[in-house]
């Protein structure tokens, strides 16, 4: 009957709305460092100050070790690649921040770029910045703002040291969103044209 034949339409279309929303309900920005950051390179580690500075150790959520004993990583280069593996990707990615030098001298990086790659491990963009040596800030972290999506490994490519000394780090961490299906716009308005063209059609049947 007609009166079942409305109920039934009007049960599909709000099923249909509400997964919808759901689909594009927002997503909020998080803290991606430490246990969601795996970092590798083939730089050799340095002996420093008595100890061996493990690239792990710039995403070991320690963000204060400015004293002795220190943290992070150094090797007595000035330039190459740092690989940083984000877990649990792929992410969405807004900034960058770097906690540079691991004594507050006049090392840590100076330029470098960020390769940010897909799943397929496909190239996707690109980013230059530029660091402070930590006895000019004080230690403080340095943030930049970036745009990637879907990324699920960044490459720090650094291309130059504030001193002969060789790179030195402290942590790396990035703030962004896990990279979510959300359909463009285009999409949404055909999607809602064609719900209202099945509406109109039933309406037309049920006065027939």
């Amino acid at each position: 009957n007609i009166k079942g034949n409305k109920y039934m339409m009007t049960k599909q279309f709000v099923k249909i709305l509400v997964a919808l929303l759901v689909l594009v309900q927002p997503v909020h920005a998080a803290l991606i460092s430490n246990t969601d950051i795996t970092a590798s390179t083939s730089l050799t580690e340095a002996l420093f100050l008595g100890n061996t500075f493990s690239v792990d150790e710039i995403a070991d959520g320690i963000f204060d070790d400015i004293a002795s004993p220190f943290g992070g990583f150094v090797s007595r280069t000035t330039a190459g690649t740092i690989r940083l593996d984000l877990n649990n990707g792929p992410y969405d990615l807004t900034k960058f921040t770097l906690y540079n030098d691991v004594n507050l001298g006049t090392q840590g990086i100076n330029a470098f770029r960020l390769d940010f790659f897909n799943d397929l491990d496909v190239l996707i963009g690109d980013f230059f910045g530029n660091g402070v040596s930590g006895l000019s800030n004080s230690g403080a972290p340095q943030d930049y703002a970036i745009s990637a999506f879907g990324v699920s490994r960044v490459d720090l490519v650094v291309l130059s040291t504030h001193d002969a000394n060789g790179i030195e780090i402290r942590e790396v961490q990035f703030n962004g969103s896990s990279s979510s299906l959300v359909p463009e716009p285009s999409i949404i308005a055909l999607f809602g044209l064609g719900l209202a063209g099945l509406v109109l059609t039933r309406r037309r049947k049920a006065q027939a």
